[in-house]
């Protein structure tokens, strides 16, 4: 009868095991402090309208259009973070596709109209004045990255990119309580044993 409830209790412990695999970032100087090799692309050389999205180390493929002019071409977005010369207005999803492998990704964003939510490699953020949104695959790593962003007037700058160290995963707390609950079986066999 032990052996089953042991073997009960280590698939438990198993099956609660730390296995993180994407860490979400929404503050730029903790994910830069996190990433150990970093290229942070301003894209205050691309042209007004527009332009090649080849970007050298990587490229990204939506509909896209360069603001460089100033607010008279694409609004005044510097509520939402976005600094001239340079940023790029999308038109819905695309996707960013890179050279070599990365492990750390991460952009600022905001909406032309309003709050502004971005989904990158299906994480969501949501703000009202732009932001960050960032992320680190502890598992591995990738050569593309998903973008979607509610309709037109989505607006990103800064794509960051690089590796990022080993990261230490935190443990769930239903391992802590999947450690507790062996530990309460051992004690009932113990007393069992001890009784007869």
């Amino acid at each position: 009868m032990f052996k089953h409830l042991a073997l009960a209790g280590l698939g438990l412990f198993s099956a609660f095991q730390a296995s993180a695999a994407l860490v979400k970032y929404t503050d730029r100087a903790l994910f830069q402090a996190a990433v150990s090799s970093l290229t942070v692309d301003s894209l205050s050389d691309i042209t007004n309208g527009s332009f090649n999205q080849n970007r050298g180390t990587y490229r990204f493929d939506m509909a896209a259009y360069g603001c460089v002019a100033g607010p008279a071409m694409c609004n005044d977005n510097t509520l939402d973070g976005m600094v001239y010369p340079g940023y790029v207005w999308t038109y819905g999803s695309g996707t960013f596709t890179f050279g070599n492998a990365i492990n750390a990704f991460g952009l600022d964003f905001g909406y032309a109209f309003g709050s502004a939510s971005v989904t990158l490699a299906g994480i969501t953020h949501t703000v009202t004045n732009g932001g960050f949104l960032g992320f680190i695959e502890t598992a591995g790593t990738f050569t593309q990255v998903s973008y979607a962003a509610q309709g037109s007037g989505s607006l990103f700058d800064n794509v960051s990119y690089g590796t990022a160290g080993a990261h230490n995963v935190p443990e769930p707390g239903s391992l802590a309580l999947a450690g507790l609950s062996l530990a309460c079986l051992a004690a009932v066999k113990r007393r069992k044993t001890a009784r007869g």
